[in-house]
């Protein structure tokens, strides 16, 4: 049976979602179920009001067999687990197929999306702000039930419209994905957590108190700079995303976001209060660390489950966004400074979390999507490519005794398949050494240049198929000539992958073109694309051969976990998930056999790439402990 609903809950200028994430609005004592439209199969929705009522209609259906549908399914399915009680035998979601088969410059609410596929058009809302049940009106009530059939109406017309061409594998991954949050299992460890709070708010403090100056000149976007120039600091800039001069041309604004890399490079700047000022505004302008323990600590009070928040095909590349202010996918490793609140995360009594791993995956994807055979080599007979690459590199043996150059060696194979420079290699080898608890590894600008030339005299292939994604690839995308390349295939404005979806990139076009240059369409010369754009989610997104090669590899890597992910679903509850690795629960006594099983599993190459090289790693624990 397939039921399709929708809530209307009360809420308020302060008690609203756009204050609240969506467990703690659904958890809060303030939460009241105004009223529900069910809908069954086929037939007519029929709207209940107050939650006697609503739950009585409930009780009629037989939710270990019903697939639940709704706009939103983590909103409707928690209401349903945590105030009724009920947890569907699967779970369906139009909010989730919308984000895979639109570009992201799209809005998925219902209302764009019934528009989008001509059907029953969304009512605009009653205003009931700030009414319980008890203070609706006769009219209001009308209204509501309107407004609610229609949703569950325009819902159910939008999910048939979407389900013809959508993947089935893909909609058992919709039904993990939102079982993680609305049927929650795991719990939480408060007092490791209250102490991971204190942890971070000591960290954050002592950076501060390091800088010089307060927190209110560090999080200052205006007084900031003015430290950075009494240093005789040149203060970086980039480019304005909005502000234009009388030319057109963006203005020139403080590269000072936590996420800039000018900001990021002045740590390894070599006068410490330079390093210190600049650790000081990043320490400031970060409330994660934070926020993040004491959301834990929130929703794990009084012993309730952790709702695990993912949106299926958040990302362009079609992986796992987080949700709910709190993103368990961007938890720092238990290893690794700031990282034992992952700890406080822990398994139902008389289960264990299994969490396999898998091991270099985009290394080894980018590596046979382009052809560099040596890597592919390395990885089936199980040798060790940063020590190969560090020998290389260092022009002299690397071992893995040699900690801080194997550790270069491996930031740079996972990270520089994709085009990366020098300076960009530089902050990143200093930000994941220091995540990592290593002792910060500054390394010269030039021996950055050096590894990089290194990696791609050492990978002429990937280096060579960059221009190939540059040339054929996005060529192929904006002229609409169909190119088959190994598992996808480039089409007018995307690139069609083996699970049946596509990647994206709507209203492409060409912003520099040079004649000339051996393009790949049959051989003939053709033009070379030096840049293009596309309608991202809030502006137009740049796009050449390194960005188009990242997108389709991670796109890949997150195939092949998906479908393990799928398969474990099968046996096992699988509670979380982190981009290459996934988590399940499996009974104690079962615990190796259930991480040998796995590990093989992901090993097998996927069909559509036979000769991939696949490993893993992995590990149990009673606790989410890496």
């Amino acid at each position: 049976m397939l039921v399709t609903l929708d809530f209307e809950t009360y809420y308020d200028k302060d008690y609203t979602l756009k204050k609240l994430s969506t467990s703690e609005y659904v958890r809060d004592a303030r939460f009241e179920a105004l009223s529900c439209s069910i809908k069954l199969d086929d037939c007519v929705p029929f709207c209940y009001f107050g939650k006697d009522d609503i739950a009585r209609a409930l009780e009629r259906i037989k939710w270990e067999e019903a697939i639940l549908l709704a706009h939103h399914t983590h909103f409707d399915g928690l209401i349903l687990s945590h105030h009724f009680r009920y947890v569907p035998k699967r779970y369906a979601d139009t909010l989730s197929m919308a984000r895979a088969l639109h570009p992201k410059s799209e809005r998925n609410r219902l209302e764009d999306v019934a528009i989008k596929y001509n059907k029953v058009n969304k009512l605009p809302m009653p205003d009931f702000v700030g009414k319980h049940l008890a203070d609706l009106t006769k009219e209001e009530r009308k209204a509501i039930i309107l407004y609610n059939n229609g949703d569950v109406e325009s819902c159910r017309q939008v999910y048939d419209e979407m389900v013809r061409d959508f993947p089935p594998t893909e909609l058992d991954l919709i039904d993990i994905t939102v079982r993680m949050f609305a049927a929650p299992v795991l719990g939480v460890d408060m007092d490791l957590a209250q102490s991971e709070l204190e942890a971070e708010q000591t960290r954050k403090g002592a950076a501060i108190a390091a800088s010089g100056h307060t927190i209110e000149v560090l999080s200052s976007n205006k007084k900031f700079p003015d430290a950075m120039e009494a240093l005789g600091l040149d203060v970086p800039t980039k480019p304005s995303p909005t502000v234009k001069d009388m030319f057109g041309n963006p203005t020139r604004i403080p590269a000072i976001a936590k996420s800039d890399d000018a900001l990021q490079a002045l740590l390894l700047h070599p006068d410490p209060r330079v390093a210190a000022l600049v650790a000081g505004r990043l320490a400031a302008k970060s409330t994660m660390g934070e926020s993040r323990a004491a959301r834990m600590l929130l929703r794990g009070a009084g012993g309730m489950k952790l709702p695990i928040y993912l949106s299926y095909f958040g990302a362009h590349t079609g992986r796992w966004s987080g949700g709910d202010k709190f993103n368990p996918q961007n938890f720092k490793h238990a290893h690794k400074v700031g990282g034992r609140l992952k700890e406080a995360i822990t398994a139902p009594p008389g289960y264990v979390i299994v969490k396999p791993d898998a091991s270099q995956i985009e290394a080894r994807i980018v590596a046979w999507l382009l052809d560099e055979e040596w890597i592919l080599e390395a990885f089936r007979e199980g040798r060790d490519i940063y020590c190969e690459f560090g020998t290389d590199a260092y022009g002299r043996l690397i071992t893995k005794a040699d900690i801080e150059e194997r550790f270069v060696s491996k930031t740079c194979v996972l990270g520089l398949g994709f085009g990366m420079g020098g300076p960009k290699l530089q902050v990143s080898i200093l930000t994941k050494s220091i995540e990592q608890g290593l002792p910060a590894v500054r390394l010269p600008l030039e021996v950055c240049f050096h590894l990089v030339t290194k990696y791609r005299q050492k990978c002429r292939k990937i280096e060579s198929g960059w221009k190939f994604m540059n040339d054929s690839g996005i060529g192929a995308m904006l002229s609409g000539t169909e190119l088959k390349y190994k598992c996808i295939e480039f089409q007018k404005g995307k690139v069609l992958l083996p699970n049946g979806l596509a990647l994206l990139y709507p209203g492409i076009t060409a912003n520099v073109v040079k004649k000339g240059g051996r393009g790949f369409f049959k051989g003939e010369v053709s033009e070379a694309i030096h840049d293009a754009s596309y309608f991202g989610a809030n502006s137009r997104n740049k796009l050449y051969g390194g960005l188009l090669t990242e997108n389709i590899v991670q796109a890949l890597a997150r195939i092949v976990v998906a479908d393990v992910m799928r398969q474990v679903a099968e046996r096992y509850r699988v509670v979380a998930m982190e981009h290459d690795a996934i988590a399940f629960l499996a009974p104690i006594a079962e615990a190796k056999e259930a991480l040998d099983w796995v590990l093989k599993l992901m090993s097998i190459p996927p069909h559509w790439a036979p000769e991939l090289p696949l490993s893993a790693e992995g590990w149990y624990d009673v606790k989410y402990s890496k």
